[in-house]
């Protein structure tokens, strides 16, 4: 895998571009209020397309700068229905639509 240097919002509609092992500046993740709850399976693709709107912006940063692990048993819960997430997505971002299923 070979990142972009740079993630748009072009992007952002066709998918999250933008992998968990992720960093956020504190002022980014304050201007938009964070991960919204009310949406399943798909609320990390929507807290980046509201960073990018909010005329944040995704850069590649190379190199390792953290040490990641996993526990057992812990892991993040997705909707069992993808499709109405999508929807869900689309509907809070319609602007993104044109880029759906590309």
């Amino acid at each position: 895998y070979h990142p972009p240097s740079a993630v748009t919002l072009e992007d952002m509609g066709r998918g999250n571009q933008i992998w968990q092992s992720s960093v956020v500046r504190a002022d980014a993740w304050h201007r938009v209020e964070g991960y919204d709850k009310g949406l399943e399976y798909v609320h990390d693709w929507d807290f980046w397309v509201r960073v990018l709107k909010s005329a944040g912006r995704a850069v590649y940063v190379p190199g390792v700068s953290w040490t990641h692990y996993t526990h057992d048993g812990h892991r993040v819960t997705t909707s069992s229905n993808r499709e109405r997430a999508f929807d869900a997505f689309y509907a809070k971002h319609p602007d993104l639509a044109r880029f759906r299923g590309r």
